[in-house]
């Protein structure tokens, strides 16, 4: 009987040792989630009236004074890091692709032509509106391309204009260039 008293002692301290072990062990129960976000491409473009205007000022009429706006005029770009994109440039007198244009009175009846370019002098590449960009890929056409460099880091291209000649009646002649952003 001894032995059976102490079978069932052992076997109560190995039970109860079990049950001391396990409840000292810890376990974990484990799970995850994910952080998200989607960040869309994105462009500012920075060109206003009266700020970026070229302006060649009072000229003598001369049908052979071609002339060249050497100043030219800034257009700030801002897009989001990474972000191909193409600046283009319509004239709104002509809505031309190639960049040309008509300074006019009001009433329209004369027009001075000048012609949008990429850098100083009348034989500099022309700026227009034949740029594109589609699933990232750039297709230049006459505009200027860039890449973003982030939402604080502008970016600054210059437009310069030619006008072929000074020979038309005096008066005030002007056009509004649109100037967009595709990317």
């Amino acid at each position: 009987m001894m032995l059976k008293k102490t079978l069932l002692a052992a076997a109560m301290i190995a039970f109860g040792g079990f049950a001391a072990s396990s409840s000292a062990i810890a376990t974990t129960a484990t799970g995850s989630f994910k952080v998200n976000i989607t960040i869309l491409a994105t462009c500012n473009v920075s060109a206003a009236v009266g700020t970026n205007d070229i302006n060649f000022g009072p000229q003598n009429a001369n049908p052979t004074a071609a002339l060249d706006q050497a100043q030219g005029t800034p257009i700030s770009v801002t897009c989001s890091n990474g972000t191909p994109y193409v600046v283009n440039l319509t004239p709104a007198s002509t809505a031309s692709g190639s960049g040309a244009g008509n300074m006019v009175t009001s009433p329209a009846t004369v027009n001075v032509p000048y012609q949008l370019r990429q850098a100083n002098g009348a034989t500099a590449a022309i700026w227009g509106n034949g740029g594109s960009v589609t699933g990232g890929v750039v297709t230049l056409g006459n505009g200027v391309q860039g890449l973003g460099t982030g939402m604080t880091a502008a970016k600054t291209y210059t437009v310069y204009a030619t006008v072929p000649s000074t020979d038309f009646a005096p008066n005030t002649y002007s056009d509004t260039v649109n100037v967009s952003v595709a990317y």
